[in-house]
């Protein structure tokens, strides 16, 4: 990751660690479950190992020590088949106060895209995104700006939703421009095909995150799930554009990037917003794959 504008760099980037989703847990599959020769259902017996696995987790964590990538992929994805609210909330707190690396994000992102719905494609595709929680309350750039890229003859796979933070989200823009935003993988890869620009609706192909929103909005802090957006792309963009609500985050999600294998990336900030505007210097992280930082 090579940083440019008003901050030196840190470091060479680190060689890519890719490593295949963790299988999930089959615990809560409807219908009844056998019952082990102690007479306890096989649902239960998950629920005491994912507890235990949980509880090493959270020790690990309340020593200030970090996780590897593997161990935080497969804590989320032991969360996500056994939703415990107070177990999820302790999680994201005990990550922020030690401060997340991004061998923990990317973790996290690998957890939630296994769990999700994937578009597979052979075409480079760019994503133009932001993490929004800037509290500005902008109107949205991203999806203009993406128009624009596809009109300039980038293919641009735009993982979007609804407002956050802005005056409107990528989903409201293009369902006010009459766009179908809840579109399947077939017909992203059409309209990637035929015009240059697909959109996909995050909460149909990232259900899950529906059961962790109650604890983010109960949190009323920022945690590693304020992240996620931006690595989340369902057709695993190689390339993109993505803006951090601050500075200090900006390192955190290239190395993020990285580490998710993303090919070429500019992580930007500016004047508080995450967005590049004209009106005041912006912060610029390029991260590029395999590439020693400066």
């Amino acid at each position: 990751a090579m940083r440019t504008g008003s901050r030196a760099g840190r470091g060479p980037s680190e060689a890519l660690a890719v490593h295949p989703p963790l299988p999930r847990c089959s615990a809560n599959a409807a219908g009844p479950m056998p019952r082990c020769g102690g007479g306890c259902t096989r649902r239960g017996d998950m629920q005491r190992v994912h507890a235990l696995q949980m509880r090493e987790v959270l020790e690990t964590l309340m020593q200030r020590k970090d996780l590897s990538e593997a161990q935080s992929q497969e804590a989320l994805s032991t969360m996500l088949a056994d939703f415990v609210p107070e177990q999820a909330a302790a999680f994201l707190v005990l990550l922020r106060a030690k401060g997340e690396t991004p061998a923990e994000v990317a973790g996290l992102a690998r957890a939630m895209l296994a769990s999700g719905i994937t578009i597979n494609t052979d075409m480079d595709v760019v994503d133009i995104v932001g993490t929004g929680g800037d509290g500005i309350g902008s109107v949205n750039i991203s999806t203009g700006a993406s128009i624009v890229a596809a009109a300039a003859g980038a293919k641009v796979a735009k993982h979007g939703n609804r407002s956050v933070s802005s005056l409107c989200g990528s989903a409201d823009v293009l369902e006010a421009l009459g766009v179908a935003i809840d579109l399947g993988p077939d017909g992203v890869k059409k309209c990637l095909s035929e015009s240059g620009i697909g959109f996909m609706y995050a909460p149909r192909y990232h259900p899950a995150m529906k059961a962790v929103r109650p604890v983010r909005g109960a949190l009323k802090v920022r945690t590693a799930l304020n992240l996620l957006g931006p690595l989340l792309n369902p057709a695993h963009a190689a390339y993109g554009l993505v803006g951090t609500y601050s500075t200090d985050i900006s390192e955190l999600m290239a190395g993020s990037l990285l580490k998710l294998g993303m090919k070429k990336a500019l992580v930007v900030h500016s004047a508080g917003l995450d967005e590049l505007t004209p009106m005041a210097p912006a912060d610029v992280v390029e991260v590029v794959a395999g590439t020693p930082g400066t």
